[in-house]
């Protein structure tokens, strides 16, 4: 199977699979606590799953727990993800400092996190077509549905 749309495929082939991390800047990030907790999840937190590239998110809070909570894996493990819930300059803070440490490590190291965290990786991948696929069929069969009803 394969997805491309727009230069999503070129993103994907190019400049993600040249970098140990991904640092995805979503469309929302709040400075304040999110009351509403509803997260937007948008493309830019796809491509790096679909690449088989660990990140950290600058973007709501709790975005990393939504994302567990529809069934991906993070890496929190090799990752100081306390930053998902904090807001405004304290998870700013938080990041920078995980970034610089990352940044630090020797490649080889970098290396053995890397493939230590395959099966987190291809898991997330795998499961973003799964998800994708049932989507998709399940828009596919209520357009059908609709249409025959006209």
């Amino acid at each position: 199977m394969s997805i491309t749309n727009h230069q999503s495929g070129m993103a994907i082939q190019g400049v993600l699979l040249n970098s140990y991390l991904n640092i995805i800047t979503e469309s929302h990030a709040d400075y304040v606590k999110n009351k509403r907790e509803s997260i937007f999840i948008t493309e830019k937190t796809w491509k790096p799953i679909l690449a088989h590239q660990p990140f950290i998110v600058i973007g709501q809070q709790k975005h990393l727990y939504a994302l567990k909570k529809l069934g991906f894996k993070t890496f929190e493990k090799y990752i100081d993800e306390s930053y998902d819930e904090k807001i405004g300059v304290e998870k700013y803070e938080t990041i920078k400092k995980e970034v610089t440490r990352i940044c630090s490590m020797e490649k080889n190291h970098l290396d053995r996190m890397y493939w230590d965290m395959m099966d987190i990786l291809e898991y997330n991948a795998d499961y973003f077509l799964q998800m994708f696929e049932n989507y998709t069929k399940f828009t596919d069969d209520f357009i059908k549905e609709a249409w025959n009803t006209i």
